[in-house]
């Protein structure tokens, strides 16, 4: 599964032309859970003044843990 995002209209005010997020999801599986859809890969590409930037992030071993919580007003 491909989930992509991109600005709707530069921003000229920092001269950003461009920006694309893709996601890719996998099915995960991760301990004690049925298979959950995770980012594997997302790939950030930037074009800053005609300058292009791209940045890669890989996800991998994901791991389940219980977190409590308890707010006080």
């Amino acid at each position: 599964m491909h989930l992509r995002t991109d600005l709707l209209a530069p921003l000229r005010a920092v001269h950003l032309q461009k920006l694309t997020a893709d996601i890719y999801f996998a099915e995960t599986n991760v301990a004690h859970s049925d298979p959950l859809w995770l980012p594997q890969k997302v790939v950030v590409t930037v074009d800053v003044s005609g300058d292009v930037f791209q940045e890669q992030h890989l996800y991998s071993d994901y791991r389940a843990y219980v977190v409590e919580t308890k707010i006080k007003f």
